[in-house]
């Protein structure tokens, strides 16, 4: 299970409580968490997120309250879909398929 946000909510509130809500709706998954370090950089970003991808089941975004996708999300979703993974949009109201 992959969990894709922008880059801003990385050690915020909002991402410890998507991280929970996640863990609560998947449990005993094991969750790919970006924001544990996974890329210092965006070379490393561009160079790996596809074999992190790859060997998930899933991929599961939120957004910052903005609602904005950043361009990194937009590539992780993007190639979940192309190798057939299912995309889920974690908002307010819930797990929807993206």
């Amino acid at each position: 299970m992959y969990l894709a946000s922008p880059i801003a909510t990385y050690g915020t509130g909002l991402y410890e409580e998507a991280r929970l809500r996640v863990a609560g709706l998947f449990p005993g998954a094991e969750l790919v968490v970006p924001a544990d370090g996974l890329y210092p950089n965006a070379w490393v970003f561009r160079a790996t997120y596809r074999g992190h991808l790859w060997r998930c089941t899933d991929l599961v975004f939120f957004t910052a309250p903005d609602g904005v996708i950043t361009r990194g999300m937009a590539e992780e979703i993007r190639y979940a879909h192309l190798i057939g993974r299912p995309v889920w949009w974690l908002s307010s109201e819930g797990l929807q398929p993206a």
